[in-house]
């Protein structure tokens, strides 16, 4: 689990993001790092293939409990 900026974990909100589309989600430079609103965890789909997928997940504060806001297939 690690902690995101907050502008990366708005572009990578699901309702953002078109069926299909593969892209890395990042930041401008010049974009406020502020931190701790947001965390992500990542976990390999592995079963016995040379590269698998990854389970990206994005958790936000809403209502003083933790939620998952968005979540990625991210495949090689």
């Amino acid at each position: 689990m690690v902690a995101i900026p907050d502008a990366m974990a708005a572009q990578a909100d699901c309702s953002k993001m078109k069926p299909g589309d593969d892209r890395v989600v990042a930041i401008p430079a010049s974009a406020p790092r502020i931190y701790g609103g947001y965390y992500a965890t990542a976990f390999q789909l592995a079963k016995a293939v040379e590269q698998p997928s990854v389970l990206w997940i994005i958790w936000g504060r809403e209502n003083g409990q933790w939620k998952i806001v968005a979540y990625h297939v991210l495949t090689p």
